[in-house]
């Protein structure tokens, strides 16, 4: 899993794809320990299968990684409390919910034959005076893992990898592409967003006719959380109010 390191950036960087503001999140957590409250709670590195065929997963994927404890009922409405130390400034984790495409027949979903795929979402880290450093993100991978995009929302202290190909209009937003070898792509907006949409397929669509990635790609799995990289020892809530996604495996026909 090609993962980038987390940098204080010089300037506030996010989303890549993303429109109208959703609806804030009906409740918020502020404060960890998330003890009660929740049907799944766990400090196991898991994830719990929810509504519309979604996964939420803890991730902790870093073998550095501190205690992290997630919090679920549904896809709008989860979290994790994390504590993450500064190796480095690593990301050490990625608790997030997944459209696990590779659980159809065919193991993915042809590009080709999407006709939409968008995302609303909304979601609260941390205050921003708060010493941490993570962004909320999309991550979308390809080919049977062998291609990663990520779509920035909501970005702390984060500096995307490689360097800046271009720029990207979508659906009215701007974003500054960046790469890294011929696999790993971060689309970036000039403006943080804790709620709104993103138009994945239209932002696979801009990496095909670029020349980016091929007109056969298929999405294997399509995530949205957050990298946590530094907590600087404290136990920080991170909180999920709304997901969706327009093309669900339940609802995919190849």
């Amino acid at each position: 899993m090609k993962r980038l390191l987390c940098a204080v950036a010089g300037a506030a960087l996010a989303v890549a794809g993303a429109t109208a503001a959703a609806a804030a999140p009906a409740a918020d957590v502020t404060s960890c320990p998330v003890t009660s409250g929740f049907a799944h709670i766990t400090s196991a590195n898991t994830g719990f299968d929810v509504n519309n065929g979604l996964r939420v997963q803890n991730n902790m994927w870093n073998g550095s990684h501190g205690p992290q404890t997630l919090f679920v009922n549904n896809s709008n409405d989860w979290g994790v409390c994390s504590n993450q130390p500064n190796v480095g400034k690593a990301v050490e984790t990625y608790p997030d919910v997944e459209v696990p495409y590779y659980r159809l027949p065919a193991g993915n979903a042809p590009i080709s034959k999407l006709t939409a795929d968008r995302s609303v979402f909304a979601e609260h880290m941390p205050p921003a005076s708060t010493n941490y450093i993570a962004e909320a993100a999309y991550d979308i991978w390809l080919n049977n893992w062998s291609i990663e995009v990520m779509v920035w929302t909501d970005n702390h202290g984060q500096v995307p990898f490689g360097h800046q190909v271009g720029t990207a209009s979508i659906f009215g937003q701007n974003f500054a592409v960046w790469q890294s070898g011929t696999d790993a792509f971060a689309f970036v907006l000039d403006h943080n967003e804790q709620s709104g949409t993103v138009h994945i397929l239209s932002t696979l669509k801009w990496l095909q006719n670029h020349g980016k990635i091929g007109a056969g790609a298929t999405i294997t799995s399509a995530q949205f959380g957050w990298e946590v990289c530094v907590t600087n020892g404290q136990n920080l809530p991170f909180y999920m109010g709304q997901y969706s996604n327009t093309t669900l495996p339940v609802q995919y026909q190849p």
